[in-house]
């Protein structure tokens, strides 16, 4: 089990604060001329919030916002977007669709890496109202090239578009050197999580690769899952050096396969360039060796399985991240 949780995946699905309360740093929030701090702002917001007046609390979060602008602070940008879209979704009659057009609008001028935190954030908010209204959204005619302005008359594809689109803009390089430390504001994590996702980078591309892998909303709705029949390679789960090499056909512009593959491609790839770091190059090679071992159409992928799982023993026998290995293998 994940020992992760992104609060902006809660959000996305506007549901409660995480057990009610804010994750809020105690220190080095402080600025001067009697202004108040991030935290004492955030308190101001719970409390409105606990007491039942979101209207209230947006007004506090708005002025967050301008603080967080002046003094270019990338993560209270994030996180006072992230209430302030929350809020918006409650308090407006088709909330979900003004916030996720408000943010589609905001995404262009954030500043640094503000930016691939908001496109996760927007992929998350797509993500979440075409599975909310998917049972709606299934029975439109597909409107091929031809993109409504109002995304409550939008068809499936447009939306995996738009998830697909976005999850990739997320998976920026720049995450890469991007601890997730440097974000408790917006990342909640155990201690023995760090080792195993270390970076940005890691945890993004581990949301993206749990969205694509799971397939098409259809399967909740209709009983079936998206066709991996073209899912044959049994190299997919060979040697992970032997797997950054190879290539995926795109069937077409929302083959989440395809997207699957591309992302697990990356992370391993990423990781393979900082072999010292087991922990995290273990947790992204079995996250691809047992998506294959799983998805492949081709008896010869259990060997190489097999035989990607022995190597992985031998290796690191003798480091902690074994007891991984040996889950996996049982």
């Amino acid at each position: 089990m994940s020992t992760w949780i992104l609060k902006i995946t809660l959000f996305a699905m506007l549901i409660s604060l995480l057990g009610g309360g804010l994750q809020l740093r105690k220190s080095n929030q402080e600025h001067g001329n009697n202004d108040k701090t991030y935290a004492e702002m955030w308190q101001e917001v719970s409390d409105f919030d606990s007491k039942g007046l979101p209207r209230s609390a947006l007004e506090v979060v708005e002025k967050i916002y301008a603080k967080a602008v002046t003094e270019k602070n990338g993560e209270q940008i994030i996180k006072s977007c992230l209430y302030h879209y929350r809020y918006m979704s409650v308090l407006e009659e088709g909330g979900q669709e003004k916030a996720i057009k408000q943010l589609e609008t905001d995404i262009k001028t954030m500043p640094g890496l503000s930016k691939y935190f908001a496109h996760m954030l927007l992929a998350e908010m797509y993500s979440s109202y075409l599975q909310m209204n998917y049972y709606v959204i299934a029975e439109r005619t597909r409107l091929n090239d031809f993109t409504p302005d109002d995304i409550a008359t939008w068809d499936e594809n447009h939306f995996k578009d738009k998830i697909i689109e976005n999850y990739m803009l997320a998976l920026n390089d720049a995450l890469k050197r991007e601890s997730v430390e440097k974000y408790p504001e917006l990342i909640k994590y155990s201690k023995g999580a760090v080792e195993k996702t270390p970076t940005v980078f890691d945890l993004f591309s581990k949301m993206a690769y749990q969205k694509f892998s799971q397939g098409d909303y259809s399967y909740w709705y209709y009983g079936y899952r998206s066709n991996n029949e073209t899912i044959t390679n049994p190299d997919y789960c060979a040697n992970a050096d032997v797997f950054v090499g190879l290539n995926y056909a795109k069937n077409d512009s929302t083959d989440y396969n395809y997207y699957t593959f591309i992302v697990l491609r990356d992370w391993l790839s990423f990781r393979l360039l900082q072999k010292s770091d087991v922990s995290a190059l273990v947790t992204a090679d079995l996250t691809r060796l047992n998506y294959y071992k799983l998805n492949i159409k081709n008896p010869k992928a259990e060997e190489q399985w097999v035989k990607s799982m022995e190597r992985l023993n031998k290796l690191y026998a003798s480091h902690k991240i074994i007891a991984d290995i040996n889950d996996q293998k049982n």
